[in-house]
């Protein structure tokens, strides 16, 4: 049963490129939940905190297809590193604004950059698996199917973690996660 998984997992730099995108991917489903849990600590208000992480991901719907195009046309390997530069430059600002009690719409101008900069790991991987299986479509299948696999990993674990982090450790320790996180998976991508 986990054959055509390890096989597809044994072709050149594909367990690398698959881990990489599996920590890199972490933070998707950590951030909204992180950054409600520390505002709410922060600044007592739900409604702050909420309409603070909807501008994130706002962001980063209307600036995801101009992200990939720019990753389209000068490759993962340009782009990716200054795209989580920014997003995590946004994500620090964000957090610090929050610490030091910051003026309101420092949050709001640090999520929208946090979103805008925000790259697509998940597409990012997949355009590596279609790229090194490219004419094998069973295989092709099978590593989308583990992706997928690997997505709703994501899904279960991170909410969890950050929660953890964020009120039994610190306050900021789910976004420090999160920093680690990015900047773990996405050098290791990258390279």
């Amino acid at each position: 049963m986990l054959r055509p998984y390890r096989d597809v997992l044994g072709a050149p730099g594909a367990l690398k490129f698959s881990a990489a995108g599996f920590v890199a991917r972490m933070p998707i489903s950590m951030l909204s939940l992180g950054i409600v849990l520390l505002l709410s600590e922060t600044t007592g208000s739900y409604t702050l905190a909420g309409a603070v992480a909807a501008t994130t991901f706002l962001a980063a719907a209307l600036a995801g297809p101009q992200v990939a195009r720019l990753i389209d046309r000068y490759g993962q390997f340009t782009v990716l590193p200054r795209a989580l530069g920014v997003h995590l430059a946004a994500l620090i600002t964000l957090a610090a604004a929050a610490v030091a009690d910051g003026p309101r719409w420092l949050l709001f101008v640090a999520a929208a950059v946090l979103g805008a900069a925000s790259p697509s790991i998940g597409s990012l991987v997949r355009a590596r698996w279609a790229y090194l299986l490219e004419g094998r479509i069973q295989s092709l299948h099978t590593a989308y199917s583990l992706e997928s696999v690997i997505d709703e990993l994501i899904f279960i674990i991170g909410p969890v973690l950050v929660t953890f982090l964020a009120t039994a450790v610190h306050r900021l320790a789910g976004l420090i996660a999160i920093v680690v996180f990015a900047v773990a998976g996405g050098v290791a991508l990258t390279l």
